[in-house]
């Protein structure tokens, strides 16, 4: 079997043939589809099973809900391929991804192959570069760096994988991470140091729909202060921490800070409480390379925006409000 493509699908009725169908149609062949339901209570399972009939290569596990890593580990559990492709439920793939992918890591003998992908939407789409080309070299000899540096996309499912090469390193997906699980996955996957390859072609269809996780904010955001702390004490553990802080403190700079706080229009109500948590890792950034080259690079606003955040939250705020940032 030369790839096992595990699907973790949770109440999404209204994707997941599509999903399940892209995968059926490959141009490659020897697959299997893993099918992990995660206590769908909507009408998934139900689609599941029927279009199972139609493909003897589809594979269906039926579990309680415990969320996407614990779906995804399950799948991991039954998978017989050489490589491994992790695939959302909403998402689809190019019709030659999979023959496309193991070509390229056949061909290069990859541990881990990195790929592009489309950013879909309801009324448009968009290249999405999962990697920076520029940094393919750097990627390569220091994926750890670049991934903290986000020159690679923390996403599990731009990955295809060698099982071997997850079964001989003892892999495993972290433990209670709920969010930001990917970030925290990928990195024990190049902890791992896995001979990294490249291909540039889009062969993913990521679908940003409005009720996605990933496109609202709930309670959930505050467990990535434990995505967080997982990556540190990774770090430590193998003692490459203090070589890899300046990394670290950017990736929490930019996932705590811009992305949850700056980027975010409207006030939720953990906001404050990731602030603290991002205000609780001390990261100076007037002593930071990266962030120091990042707002050498920004507009004002949003350097203010930053300066003002790090004298006083509530303040920063009221400015944030009276200037439309948020709502």
């Amino acid at each position: 079997m030369k790839v096992s493509v595990i699907i973790a699908a949770y109440n999404i009725e209204k994707y997941i043939q599509r999903c399940i169908e892209s995968v059926v149609n490959q141009s490659e062949r020897e697959i299997e589809i893993i099918i992990v339901n995660d206590g769908s209570t909507d009408n998934t399972l139900n689609i599941i099973n029927k279009v199972n009939e139609l493909d003897d290569r589809i594979i269906v596990i039926n579990k309680k809900n415990q969320g996407l890593i614990e779906a995804r580990k399950t799948g991991l559990k039954y998978a017989n391929g050489e490589f491994i492709l992790f695939l959302d439920g909403d998402d689809w793939l190019e019709n030659n991804c999979i023959e496309e992918l193991y070509k390229t890591a056949n061909d290069k003998k990859a541990d881990v192959v990195l790929y592009n992908a489309y950013m879909v939407y309801d009324d448009r789409k968009e290249i999405f570069d999962t990697f920076i080309e520029k940094f393919i070299d750097d990627i390569k000899k220091n994926p750890v760096k670049n991934l903290l540096l986000l020159n690679i996309s923390p996403t599990i499912w731009s990955k295809f994988i060698k099982k071997s090469f997850i079964e001989e390193n003892n892999i495993e997906f972290p433990q209670n991470i709920s969010y930001a699980e990917d970030l925290a996955a990928v990195l024990n996957i190049f902890i791992n140091k896995p001979k990294i390859v490249c291909n540039e072609k889009r062969l993913y269809n990521y679908y940003q729909r409005n009720d996605s996780i990933s496109n609202k904010i709930s309670s959930k955001v505050l467990e990535i202060d434990d995505a967080i702390q997982f990556i540190k004490e990774k770090l430590v553990e193998i003692n490459i921490y203090y070589e890899n802080k300046e990394e670290f403190e950017y990736t929490v700079f930019r996932h705590l800070l811009i992305s949850k706080i700056l980027r975010f229009n409207y006030l939720y109500p953990e906001r404050k409480k990731v602030f603290q948590q991002y205000k609780a890792r001390n990261i100076d950034i007037n002593k930071n390379k990266y962030i120091i080259r990042d707002l050498s690079y920004g507009n004002r606003n949003l350097k203010l925006r930053i300066n003002l955040y790090n004298l006083n939250y509530s303040i920063a705020t009221l400015c944030d409000k009276s200037l439309g940032y948020v709502k």
